[in-house]
């Protein structure tokens, strides 16, 4: 896989895998970006069967998605960093993206983390719209202007532990 050339993709929750018209919506779009884009996709053990049968049936099983078992934490952080997009229904992987400036498309109807949105790299596709999904990863892939790539989130810098730290010892250790 060539790094920023691929799409790394994860859907569990019910709303996109349990219900098949929403399932097959995702798919089809994945379908048509496979044209012209790679996309790894670890996929839930639970929805395995379904997802492999329906892009055998209904696409004749593109080339370009390449169909994983789940991964392990480091293998998918690995894919993860090296990626050109996410696109997830995850809730820490909305985080871990923002942490690691990757654009993420988040396909929910909303996010308990909505300051990676704001503030960090992910767009929240609200409403599941085949053709938005495709315009969104057209976008990281064409070098257009960026509206997932903000200035990062205060405190978001991988020195929490430190300043835990320092308060221990200063509010709590010298009393």
């Amino acid at each position: 896989l060539e790094k920023n050339r691929y799409i790394l993709v994860t859907l569990h929750r019910p709303h996109n895998v349990d219900n098949i018209d929403n399932l097959k919506i995702i798919l089809d779009a994945f379908a048509n970006l496979s044209q012209k884009y790679k996309i790894v996709f670890p996929v839930h053990p639970r929805k395995s069967k379904l997802i492999h049968q329906l892009l055998k049936d209904e696409y004749n099983s593109p080339k370009n998605i390449i169909l994983l078992e789940p991964l392990g934490y480091l293998e998918f952080l690995n894919l993860n960093i090296n990626c050109a997009v996410v696109v997830t229904d995850s809730g820490g992987l909305q985080e871990e993206t923002t942490v690691l400036k990757k654009p993420c498309i988040t396909i929910r109807p909303n996010t308990e983390r909505a300051i990676t949105c704001t503030h960090g790299t992910n767009y929240l596709l609200t409403i599941l719209d085949k053709k938005e999904i495709i315009r969104r990863v057209d976008m990281v892939f064409s070098g257009e202007h960026n509206p997932f790539i903000v200035d990062g989130i205060k405190y978001w810098d991988g020195k929490t532990g430190g300043r835990i730290a320092e308060i221990i010892d200063k509010e709590i250790l010298k009393n």
